[in-house]
């Protein structure tokens, strides 16, 4: 799949634009705040359904305007062009050659597409949720199944959180706690092993993308961790229910599963140096294009944006190599242009952004 051309029509800080592409490693150029980072999330949320940078549809409306509409025309796939529009109190409609989508969930995994950002860091550094979101975008991309099981367990999640809140004035309603437990049960053994299955299918391809950024081994290993390592979560409700009661929320399930990252067996988000954790973080992302690629016979977008300037000239060329070998498209946001005559060697589609 190639994106040939790309309109924007009051998204974000865009109030009308059309790019179109020539090449298939494409760069924005330009200074900070000038709105390139807001291209490749128009480009990412065609490809998916969502923003990757922004919490709300409504969050990417230009100010004072009470709507947003994208469009991307494809080259070299079955989909002729995809179409989002979305107006204030209304619900965002996703366009695939004129039928529409009823739920944003069946449009992904159609056109897959794997992000790079500053703002990844946190996946080395941040909270177990940001790991488990990285889970969750790459085989929420592969099967429909896995991401229907997760909307399902999220949403009783909330209820019987809400249970249990209410249950100090209300009293417990033991039966309806015994229908969420159960449906969480389900839903959590078919995300577990789906997770499960992922982390020993990727090793592979976590070496192999570690070695295509850096020849040295510095020790990286990446584990799956989950309270249903040990038992089902049926047991484990009912174990930790007192403690649920008195904290007013779920303390146990796959809502809190993790990846342990080590350097030479020691937490790398400790020890590793700011260098070691953006070469984990790369190989990361790495991992999960390589793992698309392999598991949907297609090749995914691969969007990166503004790092560059915070990665060795020897890492960059490694990291560019490697996805120009992959023959697929490659959006690039960056402050310099100078920087792409030294690491690219392949025709590079530069679009300035000015104010």
């Amino acid at each position: 799949m190639f994106i040939r051309q790309l309109h924007l029509t009051n998204f974000k800080n865009h109030e009308k634009k059309v790019f179109s592409f020539t090449e298939d490693t494409i760069t924005f150029v330009g200074l900070n705040g000038l709105g390139k980072t807001n291209i490749l999330d128009a480009i990412y949320m065609l490809c998916i359904g969502k923003s990757y940078f922004s919490s709300s549809d409504k969050n990417c409306v230009k100010h004072e305007e009470d709507f947003f509409r994208l469009k991307m025309e494809l080259d070299k796939s079955e989909y002729k062009e995809v179409v989002i529009t979305y107006e204030r109190g209304k619900r965002k409609r996703i366009l695939v050659d004129g039928i529409p989508h009823q739920k944003s969930a069946e449009h992904v995994g159609l056109f897959p597409a794997v992000v790079v950002s500053p703002n990844d860091q946190t996946l080395i550094t941040g909270s177990s949720e940001e790991r488990r979101k990285f889970i969750d975008q790459t085989l929420s991309q592969l099967s429909r199944e896995y991401l229907n099981n997760l909307i399902h367990y999220n949403f009783t999640l909330k209820q019987r959180n809400a249970l249990l809140k209410s249950a100090e004035e209300k009293g417990l309603d033991k039966e309806l706690l015994s229908i969420y437990d159960n449906a969480l049960s389900e839903k959590a053994t078919f995300i577990y092993t789906a997770r499960n299955d992922f982390f020993k299918d990727i090793q592979a391809f976590f070496r192999e993308s570690f070695t295509s950024l850096s020849a040295k081994d510095e020790g990286f290993y990446l584990d799956y961790e989950s309270h249903l390592a040990d038992k089902p979560l049926n047991e484990m409700l009912e174990a930790s229910l007192q403690k649920d009661l008195i904290l007013k929320r779920t303390t146990k399930g796959i809502h809190k599963d993790d990846i342990r990252l080590e350097m030479n067996g020691k937490l790398l988000k400790d020890f590793g140096s700011q260098g070691q954790q953006k070469t984990f973080l790369l190989a990361l992302k790495l991992t999960q294009f390589n793992f698309l690629k392999a598991q949907l016979k297609k090749v995914p977008l691969f969007i990166i944006d503004d790092i560059f300037d915070k990665l060795d000239t020897q890492r960059s060329q490694n990291l560019i190599k490697f996805l120009v070998k992959q023959q697929g498209q490659v959006f690039i946001s960056n402050t310099d242009n100078h920087i792409f005559q030294n690491i690219i060697e392949v025709p590079v589609h530069i679009i300035p952004v000015e104010e």
